[in-house]
């Protein structure tokens, strides 16, 4: 029986602690050992994340085309909509685990459209997001798309 769950921080994940990191020189190992760990303790670069992802995917022009995307995105932040949609993802998220990746998945999303966020939002409890309970009205095109799509982004990972 598992009674707690240990949490790495993110200052454990220090390269510098890992015994193959040989300071200015950086990294000997061919792979990260504790890249898991480091993820989710938000350690991790975008670059180690999208590398960790998709390591197992070997066709050529796909690896060419995520390391263009990786060299391309490695100064980009998160793409907002406008400044309304900004300010509503980072007023939702204020008091919950941003660790759930699916539920900050879930409401950039749900966000992106201030109808729909103004509906959905009282359904948003403690780290979930009760769509179960949910009713759309008067929905447009694109909210009842960001809906479903943020629906199977959060289900698939609950």
């Amino acid at each position: 029986m598992v009674l707690h769950h240990f949490e790495y921080t993110a200052e454990m994940c220090d390269c510098r602690y890992c015994p193959y990191y040989r300071g200015k020189r950086k990294c000997t190992a061919s792979q990260c050992p504790c890249i898991e760990e480091r993820i989710v303790a938000g350690a991790a670069s975008r670059t180690e994340v999208m590398a960790e992802t998709m390591r197992d995917i070997h066709n050529a022009a796909f690896r060419r085309r995520l390391n263009q995307f990786i060299n391309e995105s490695e100064e980009l932040h998160m793409n907002f909509r406008n400044e309304k949609h900004r300010l509503a993802f980072v007023e939702a998220i204020r008091k919950l685990d941003r660790k759930n990746f699916a539920l900050m998945s879930a409401l950039y999303l749900l966000t992106a459209e201030h109808k729909l966020w103004m509906q959905i939002r009282n359904y948003v409890e403690r780290n979930e997001i009760k769509f179960d309970r949910f009713k759309p009205k008067d929905s447009t095109e694109n909210g009842y798309t960001l809906l479903c799509c943020a629906k199977d982004l959060y289900r698939r990972r609950n």
